[in-house]
This record gives C-alpha cells, structure tokens and sequence, in this order.
C-alpha cells in the first residue's frame, strides 16, 4: 500500500505533523509522507524532561529545527503557534503517535506516575491541537489520527493508567470527530504490539492467541494510517480501527 501512495503523489503538498518523530511508527511513517510528496513537521521528546519537545521541519538534508517547547509554560499556546509563523499556513494530516506507559497495577502507580501518563497521552495532544485548529481548519480536508490501543477494551493486565488514558483517549476522538466540523476528520488507530519482520518463530510465540495466527509488522500499522489519512477514506470520521488480527473480540 506505501507503493501506491508514493506513485500516485496523494500527499503532494500536505503538511503533516507528527507528535513524535522519534518511535519506529513515527520513523517510517515521515519517511513514507515525504516520498509522497508531503511536508513533514514533528516533536521530539527532549532529552531533559519529558514535557519539553523539541519541534523539527523533515529535510532530504539536514532537518531544520524550529525551536523547544515546554508544555507546562503558561504560554504554551502561543508558543506553538509562534513556532509555525510563517512557516505553514494549513496542515493536512495531524498524527498523535505520543506513548507513555506505566506498566503498573493500582496498588503500585503512585500519583506522580498516574498524572504523568495524563499529561502526555492526553494533555499534549488536546494543546497541540487546541493551538493548532486554525491550520487544520485552513484544510479543504484535514485528518486527526490518534494511535490507541486495545487496553481500552479489556484493560490489558491491570495497567490502570494506560487502560484510562487510551480509553479517554478513544472518547476524546469521538468528540473531535463531532465538534471540528465537516473539514476535519477525526480517527484512531487501535494495536498493542507488531514486530519488524514476520519470521516463523516469532509468530508462533506472539501470534498463538491471535486468530489469524501471526503477530502484526510495522507496515501493517502504517499502512492502516497512510489510508486513512488519504483520499480513499474521506467518509470514515469517529471511528476507531482495530489492528489486531481479530484477538480483542474473537
């Protein structure tokens, strides 16, 4: 699916912004938008704390950075939108690949942890795109893509914190995808866990409850978001994808 839409150039000219350029899905999925034509913009999780990012512009030779964020200022706002003055006037695809998860049951989370996972699984996209809605709506047709997971289902192994936040997460799409209006699309991406290469053993150690008997790659995942984000699917609006092989309800 990358192949077609790299040939067909259907995102010559977006603007698509990435609020992590640094994770695997993040990687391709600049990689796949540029050989399509598109200008990439993207956060990166500073190095000192993890409520200052880093903002990029996607180069063929060196990556322009645009300056540093700190999502606790009280101007947050305007210095996101001052990051893209004159920069773009629209963007197309918005993607919220942000991840932080606390992998502990709730005798175990302390406070702290639990509104950590708060503030980046939801705090940072909801001023992102608060900040951002006038570009989007600068769109003749935008796209929100959030990337969940199926612990808003069934709750994964106890992590309460990653199981709440996907799951406000979820609503929070459901939400945009009725208040922005019939220019911007709002949908999600739901999958727990894919491996780079699909070898035999691997599938038969991560893919024994799944029915379809192999556990997701990569480009399964990334190929879901290149179509929604596209213009093959400009009547899909709210909806949550479910990448997982049929495990979550079989």
């Amino acid at each position: 699916m990358g192949n077609y839409f790299q040939s067909q150039q259907c995102f010559n000219n977006k603007v698509v912004l990435l609020l992590n350029g640094l994770d695997q899905i993040g990687e391709t999925l600049m990689k796949l938008y540029d050989e399509a034509g598109a200008k990439v913009y993207y956060f990166n999780r500073s190095e000192e704390s993890f409520t200052r990012y880093e903002m990029f512009k996607l180069s063929s030779t060196q990556n322009k950075k645009l300056g540093m964020i700190d999502f606790q200022s009280s101007n947050v706002e305007e210095e996101l939108r001052h990051l893209m003055d004159g920069e773009i006037e629209k963007i197309d695809v918005f993607i919220n690949n942000l991840e932080h998860k606390v992998e502990k049951d709730l005798l175990d989370i302390t406070p702290l942890e639990w509104n950590d996972g708060l503030f980046v699984n939801l705090h940072i996209p909801f001023i992102v795109l608060k900040s951002y809605t006038t570009f989007l709506e600068a769109s003749s047709q935008a796209v929100i893509i959030h990337l969940t997971s199926p612990h808003a289902i069934h709750g994964g192994n106890g992590e309460v914190s990653y199981a709440a936040c996907k799951s406000a997460l979820e609503s929070f799409n459901k939400g945009l995808s009725r208040a922005l209006g019939a220019q911007i699309r709002a949908n999600g991406v739901s999958f727990d866990s894919f491996q780079t290469l699909r070898d035999e053993k691997a599938s038969s150690v991560n893919g024994g409850t799944v029915p379809i008997k192999s556990q997701a790659t990569l480009s399964d995942i990334t190929n879901i978001i290149m179509f929604l984000s596209s213009s093959l699917a400009t009547y899909i609006n709210g909806q949550v994808l479910l990448v997982d092989g049929g495990k979550t309800y079989s």
